[in-house]
């Protein structure tokens, strides 16, 4: 049984913000395939909602790698994930608040 999957706002903003500068700066079609490629990504996680990597400072909170550049943060809240952030890995670690 999959876990219900529940997209909060800023990974909603994340996702928009990285496709936005992927068609700007490449093409329509990577930045169609980056967000392909999440939901599937996001399709296997609801299936198995453990396979993500714990976070040393918030155990609560797990991350899966979804492109060379970019990790997913989540939650489990009983049968539901709950999506945070969408971290570029490129950033300076200390931006990140949920790793």
């Amino acid at each position: 049984m999959a876990f219900e999957v529940e997209w909060t706002e800023p990974v909603i903003k994340d996702l928009e913000t990285i496709a936005g500068y992927i068609d700007r700066e490449w093409s329509c079609a990577l930045g169609d395939k980056f967000v392909d490629e999440l939901i599937e990504r996001v399709k296997v996680l609801a299936k198995q909602p453990f396979m993500g990597m714990a976070s040393t400072r918030y155990p609560s909170i797990r991350s899966i790698k979804i492109s060379k550049h970019n990790r997913l943060y989540y939650r489990i809240e009983e049968e539901k994930l709950v999506l945070l952030n969408i971290f570029d890995l490129r950033q300076h670690p200390a931006k990140n608040k949920h790793g």
